[in-house]
């Protein structure tokens, strides 16, 4: 699995993490009045696997870049890019006794 996706985020969104307030003014922090606009690309990549037919597991990575950001002259502004990762595992206890065969892509089934 892979993706890429562009973010647009109204003024409200933009707000939260990109306004200062006058309340919020410091030396390091001037008054910022955010808007709405491009936010960010996202680029994600993982894999998952089910080696029992209650447990899947799985591990990705996703990076975002924020270059052209609408708000980098915001204060709050702080990287042009950052990385994560995720490492996950899901038991199924319990299921329904009616069940339907799913065949996942990739599978000999």
């Amino acid at each position: 699995l892979s993706a890429v996706d562009v973010t647009f985020a109204d003024e409200r969104l933009q707000d939260y993490f990109y306004q200062v307030d006058p309340a919020y003014v410091n030396e390091q922090r001037p008054l910022y009045d955010a808007s709405g606009g491009y936010l960010e690309t996202r680029w994600l990549a993982g894999v998952g696997l089910r080696p029992l037919r209650s447990v899947r597991v799985f591990i990705g990575v996703f990076t975002g870049f924020y270059q052209g950001a609408r708000n980098r002259a915001s204060a709050l502004y702080e990287t042009t890019s950052s990385t994560g990762f995720a490492l996950g595992v899901v038991w199924t206890i319990k299921s329904s006794d009616a069940f339907v065969d799913i065949v996942d892509m990739g599978s000999n089934q």
